[in-house]
């Protein structure tokens, strides 16, 4: 067991490591990863409005903006660690 959590480990290390780097050319959104006192997971992102939902009207459909890289890893490297998740799919205007 203790050889599959070592490789499991292992993978993770070099997928975060190279998140560290981005493709110019690339679309990228800001994520926030969070986790409370119990372990629970939670995530969040930067959105903006999109329409309203059909079948509820009343409920406001949002997607993911896109943010630029270089501005974010420039913020972030003040003090703060930072990586780049890249999404084939494009949500908020430039």
């Amino acid at each position: 067991m203790g050889d599959t959590q070592e490789a499991a480990g292992e993978r993770l290390l070099q997928t975060l490591r190279s998140m560290k780097a981005y493709d110019p050319a690339g679309d990228y959104y800001a994520l926030t990863l969070g986790a409370n006192r119990r372990g629970g997971l939670s995530w969040s992102a930067q959105t903006h409005w999109v329409g309203f939902s059909e079948r509820n009207p009343r409920w406001e459909i949002r997607t993911a903006c896109l943010v630029d890289p270089e501005f974010i890893r420039k913020a972030w490297t003040a003090g703060t660690p930072w990586s780049a998740g890249r999404s084939p799919k494009t949500g908020c205007p430039a």
